[in-house]
């Protein structure tokens, strides 16, 4: 065990590299402090876009109400058959929210649409290596394993 961090070296290891049948490589990489700002912004963004898709949404079942000569039925049918995760547009889905965030910390640089094609259990697995060392786990398990081979 060394009592020194290399800085640079620490910082350019990745989490977790992600190797292809081609032999192409992406890396989830440690996070910096501009991430948590972009990852605000993706996420405030995507806020944005659902809220604006549920007033549209709102304005068109009143519509569909009066039209109906203030029938609830025919706007709420509207909404049940509009609101459901189905029927939503890829990028205003929880997946796509998920892989834009995930692309701030792949590299080389990639689109959400591509680490969709991962399949959930990766994203859901990259996700959990992201956040342990987002909370300090990864630290706190790096620090425990030093210590063991310490005894």
């Amino acid at each position: 065990m060394s009592d020194r961090i290399m800085v640079d070296e620490y910082l350019d290891a990745p989490i977790k590299e992600l190797e292809f049948r081609d032999g192409s490589i992406w890396k989830l990489r440690q996070p910096h402090e501009s991430d948590f700002f972009a990852t605000q912004k993706i996420s405030k963004r995507h806020q944005a876009k659902r809220d604006a898709r549920i007033k549209a949404l709102v304005a068109k079942a009143q519509k569909a109400t009066e039209a109906a000569g203030g029938d609830d039925d025919a706007g709420r049918q509207l909404v049940d058959e509009d609101a459901s995760e189905y029927a939503l547009e890829r990028e205003l889905s929880s997946r796509y929210l998920s892989a834009s965030i995930l692309s701030v910390f792949i590299e080389p640089p990639q689109k959400p649409e591509a680490i969709l094609e991962l399949g959930p259990d990766i994203i859901a697995y990259l996700h959990l290596l992201l956040n342990e060392v987002l909370v300090g786990d990864a630290a706190k398990k790096r620090l425990a394993a030093e210590r063991a081979g310490e005894s």
